[in-house]
């Protein structure tokens, strides 16, 4: 005779409380999870009807359910069939109902959709898992009921992290939660309440605990009903590195467009409506080569507290979206604009132009014609002005300026971060690593040892000339260029064009340099205006990956005064309802989408 003993029970300890984490199943190949969290409970006498169901005899102890609510004696079958006709077209596999009275009251009312119930009458949300395929996660999420955050206890074939996304029958849009049941993905540099900050490096991830508060820019989001589905990557102390040749501690997240081995751009790489942070480009750049709309506000719209800081004088939390209508929805949230920018407005009468870059291929020009053509008659202006930034400020430049505006800027950036962040974020870093490991420091990337220590080479009073130098071109830029208007908020929009070029993953470069740089990308983070990335077509290459061509998503910036940022999203908005701009599709094209090629499966061609 076998004779089990429990070890805790025979030493006289108390048994540990056993917790159930949540469990993995699968419906027609589907997987799922049922959330360890009940939201409800079913009668028992129900449950013993069914206890000969398939689903309960397979061994996975749960049934699939939808809950349904309709008013009483309004439960005929060609109603539940309209009703089961919008669910599937949304997200429900549920294959029973249950009927609610609509006069129940409001508390007690568990919102429709798909649920699992288990052996015991006990009520759980389903969500369906997604392997996290372009590897953009770092930590998957799941909230309970209750708001707590906790990693998902969950994995799927698809070697990368599974992400769980609950079903948006769950949630009702109202005014006081807008963004009900909207999924968004976090850049690892904001802190989640019960959920680590990694910013990109093992060290630091492994030193510091859960994090005991989210950031104001995130709670903000929650309050008004989006859901987190996860933490994203980040470049290393977000500062932006290449793919294969600047991140060392993580793998760099993909790039899905065209063959698949393009590079991300930077530190705020692989989102579908993620909040990122821009300091230099960093939700703007990856907007961009993923054709995705991406925003930068104005500096200051939302604070910064809980997030790790690049250069507080730059840094911005940022948007990337696929959908403009929802972009503006969350910016509306998260920026906490007004009640004027649901008002009539008017826009801008004069549109400026940044120089056009030379060797466009004919199909960009062409789609960049089209927009910008589009953007014209949608502002009913006949024409735009063309602008060249340097000349404008040769020619206008304050008094006792130097007569290079590039010469001027040219340090300021690379200042700024690396003087700014060696002091609030890398030298508590290594103390605190140092304490604890007999005096060692940390591995860090090379890209942020190059920038923090171009920071350490230059005098104190650096960042001090840095941010006068800044000021100075902010104050010219808003008396000269996107000048303050009481009728239209901005005198003008200004658009600025970045061209599409491929750049692969797996390309070897040299050494990382500081960012010494002035170029448009700079504009806004100078300015501190707000500045959008807008998707508006793709153009093809001849890829040395797939020897084959590919295409390459071609975009364009639109920059408006600051403080007008509403006023910019209308537009985009606006201009989506015309035609002039589309929602950006999911697949390797950000036009026609299609199949990511990495996800195509050998017997589906058979």
């Amino acid at each position: 005779m076998i004779q089990v003993l429990c070890g805790y029970a025979v030493s006289g300890l108390k048994t540990p409380a056993l917790q159930f984490t949540g469990a993995t199943v699968t419906i027609a190949d589907a997987p799922y999870w049922v959330a360890p969290d009940s939201v409800g409970n079913l009668d028992i006498g129900i449950i013993t009807k069914v206890s000969q169901s398939q689903f309960f005899t397979s061994g996975s102890g749960y049934l699939p359910i939808s809950v349904v609510h309709v008013e009483t004696g309004n439960d005929s079958t060609s109603t539940l069939e309209s009703i089961f006709s919008v669910y599937k077209a949304s997200d429900d596999r549920g294959d029973r109902i249950i009927l609610h009275d609509s006069s129940t009251k409001k508390k007690e009312i568990i919102p429709n959709g798909p649920y699992f119930i288990s052996f015991e009458g006990k009520i759980h949300r389903a969500f369906r898992l997604y392997s996290d395929s372009q590897e953009a996660f770092t930590e998957s999420v799941y909230t309970g009921p209750t708001g707590f955050h906790t990693v998902l206890t969950a994995n799927i074939p698809g070697q990368s992290l599974a992400i769980a996304v609950p079903s948006r029958l769950y949630y009702e849009w109202s005014s006081e939660k807008p963004l009900a049941g909207v999924r968004i993905g976090v850049k690892d540099i904001y802190d989640l309440s019960g959920i680590k900050t990694g910013l990109g490096n093992r060290a630091w991830y492994g030193l510091y605990p859960p994090a005991n508060e989210t950031a104001t820019a995130i709670q903000r989001l929650i309050d008004a009903g989006a859901v987190v589905v996860g933490k994203q990557k980040t470049a290393q102390f977000a500062n932006g590195e290449y793919s294969t040749a600047d991140w060392v501690d993580y793998h760099s997240p993909f790039n899905p467009r065209g063959d698949g081995y393009q590079d991300p751009s930077f530190s705020s790489a692989g989102a579908d409506v993620a909040i990122g942070s821009d300091t230099g480009g960093s939700t703007r750049g990856p907007a961009r080569v993923q054709g995705l709309y991406g925003m930068r506000p104005s500096h200051g719209a939302v604070p910064l507290d809980y997030v790790m800081p690049l250069a507080p004088e730059l840094d911005t939390a940022g948007i990337i979206a696929r959908n403009p209508s929802l972009l503006r929805d969350v910016a509306a949230v998260l920026y906490q604009y007004s009640k004027d920018a649901s008002k009539p407005h008017h826009y801008p009468q004069s549109l400026l132009i940044d120089s056009i870059p030379e060797g466009l291929d004919e199909v960009t020009t062409t789609v960049l014609e089209r927009f910008i053509g589009g953007l014209k008659a949608s502002l009913k202006i006949a024409d735009g002005r063309s602008l060249n930034l340097t000349r404008e400020w040769e020619t206008t430049r304050p008094a006792g300026a130097p007569i290079s505006l590039a010469g001027m800027l040219n340090t300021t950036y690379p200042t700024l971060i690396g003087q700014r962040q060696s002091k609030l974020v890398r030298d508590p870093f290594y103390a605190d690593y140092a304490r604890l490991h007999s005096g060692r420091l940390p591995f860090v990337n090379p890209v942020p040892l190059v920038r923090w220590g171009y920071g350490d080479s230059q005098p104190e009073v650096a960042s001090s000339e840095a941010l006068m130098n800044k000021t100075i071109f902010k104050d010219w830029f808003a008396s000269h260029i996107l000048k303050p208007d009481n009728k239209t908020c901005s005198s003008s929009i200004l658009v600025y064009i970045i061209p599409p070029v491929a750049q692969y993953r797996n390309a070897y470069r040299t050494s990382p340099k500081p960012p010494f740089n002035f170029s448009s990308q700079y504009y806004s983070v100078f300015a501190e205006t707000s500045d959008i990335v807008v998707p508006v077509g793709q153009t093809t290459y001849n890829s040395t990956v797939t020897k084959h061509s590919e295409e390459l998503p071609i975009a364009v910036n639109l920059m408006i005064a600051r403080g007008c940022d509403w006023l910019l999203l209308n537009l985009i908005a606006d201009l989506a309802k015309t035609g002039v701009l589309k929602i950006s599709a999911v697949g390797a094209s950000s036009v026609d989408g299609g199949e990511i090629l990495l996800r195509r499966y050998l017997y589906d061609s058979y």
